[in-house]
């Protein structure tokens, strides 16, 4: 009897190890708890309530990936922030260049506004030293008439 339960139990043990058993853990939602069952696959998160770093590394590495993600969402939008940055900066540089522009226009006017003043004012000056001689000639002359 001894021999045929050791037969059998080396049998078994034959058995499994060439064809090991998978082990499903669901958990059993209204007690809280893993229910450990035979199945054909074995669930890669494992089970929260007795593995909870199995639940864990994939819950983290989902945050990873999407923490990835939205980092290269935003190093993308910095990059084409900057780009709006740089364009805006060039356009600054071209107004400003064209408000020099005009600046130097409008003091080149003003410019010649005042030597065409200045010329002016040396032309009334000689007028009027012109007139203030004609003015004594004519009293002059009048002094001779009478």
């Amino acid at each position: 009897m001894k021999s045929t339960v050791v037969f059998f139990v080396i049998v078994l043990g034959v058995v499994l190890a060439l064809e090991h058993p998978n082990i499903e853990v669901r958990e059993d939602s209204t007690n809280s708890r893993c229910i450990w069952t035979f199945a054909t696959d074995v669930p890669p998160s494992g089970c929260p309530v007795t593995f909870p770093a199995t639940g864990m590394a994939d819950v983290i590495s989902d945050h990873i990936e999407e923490a990835v993600g939205d980092l290269d969402t935003m190093v993308e939008e910095q990059q084409l922030r900057s780009i709006r940055d740089g364009n805006n900066a060039l356009k600054q540089q071209l107004e400003r260049q064209h408000m020099t522009n005009d600046m130097n226009s409008l003091q080149g006017q003003i410019d010649e506004m005042t030597s065409d003043s200045t010329r002016m004012e040396e032309h009334i000056t000689g007028m009027q030293g012109k007139m203030v001689t004609l003015m004594a000639q004519v009293k002059q002359d009048r002094r001779i008439s009478r």
